[in-house]
């Protein structure tokens, strides 16, 4: 405010216009009072206004977004605005309140949501969905125990008496054992003996020689037993030898020198044989002959 000071009573102010003396003038938190031609100004405490909030809006609406669980409510310092040296609202201007949580659901690797507080089993195990996060652990209820089937028939008994078994089987199956289940308990097949047959004895030659049936050759009996030819000396075979018959004399010697005849036999009528005993005394017997 620009002010021209003349011989006048008054003050002029800015507009041009005349203020008396002794009168004041208040404007933009200002008060002007002309003393004796002189306009003396400084704040105007009257013109003070303290700032007063509006009412607040409505909340707004609680997100369908369960992550975003605030409502929110706004007033403005305006009812009125703070003027000149009028104080400012105290307080916020901007309120939150929670909503009631929509709790979150759980995304799964295929992309589809689990709601929250329902679960999913698979592969053994189980996963909850607890506000957005899986909870996941073994699943006792997919425990399965496993249970053997029913034994099968018995096999055949083989005929080659080497193979004196007959076999069953089972399996771990019916139903089979799942997760942490236990497994069958016990074996998986079972043996028991058959009838066995006695096995026959193979010879060097290629032949076969019957269970319990003998083959005596060369001072040697052998008995096939299961398989296995038991052989030892024969005595049935055993033959003692028996002299044959002396020869006749042989003729005396016209040579008065040689003057014994001789004659002979032989072991062997028949010979001895195998573990018989052989001939006992001499093979040649000689007698002398009559002198000339």
């Amino acid at each position: 405010m620009h002010v021209f000071c003349f011989q006048l009573s008054g003050c002029v102010l800015e507009n041009g216009s005349e203020l008396p003396n002794g009168q004041s003038v208040s404007e933009n938190c200002t008060r002007c009072e002309c003393q004796s031609g002189t306009l003396v100004c400084g704040p105007d405490a009257a013109q003070d206004v303290d700032g007063q909030w509006s009412t607040w809006t409505q909340w707004s609406d609680c997100s369908k977004d369960c992550r975003k669980y605030n409502k929110v409510r706004y007033r403005i310092c305006g009812s009125p605005e703070a003027a000149c040296n009028g104080a400012t609202c105290a307080g916020d201007a901007q309120e939150t309140e929670p909503c009631q949580r929509i709790p979150c659901p759980c995304v799964l690797r295929n992309g589809t949501e689990l709601p929250n507080g329902q679960s999913l089993s698979e592969n053994c195990i189980k996963c909850e969905c607890k506000n957005g996060t899986l909870g996941c652990g073994p699943d006792a209820a997919q425990d399965v125990d496993g249970q053997w089937s029913t034994w099968t028939q018995w096999s055949n008994c083989s005929k080659d008496c080497r193979k004196y078994n007959k076999i069953r089987y089972r399996i771990c199956g019916s139903p089979e054992a799942e997760c942490n289940g236990a497994t069958c308990v016990g074996d998986a097949q079972e043996t028991e003996p058959c009838q066995r047959s006695p096995c026959p004895c193979v010879l060097r030659n290629g032949t076969e020689l019957p269970n319990g049936q003998s083959l005596s050759e060369n001072c040697t009996k052998c008995e096939c037993k299961n398989g296995t030819l038991d052989c030892g000396p024969d005595a049935a075979q055993d033959v003692d030898g028996q002299w044959s018959t002396w020869t006749q004399w042989s003729n005396c010697s016209k040579d008065y020198i040689n003057y014994n005849r001789t004659r002979y036999r032989i072991c062997g009528s028949p010979e001895a044989e195998c573990n018989g005993n052989t001939c006992t005394g001499n093979a040649q017997e000689t007698e002398p002959c009559q002198s000339p």
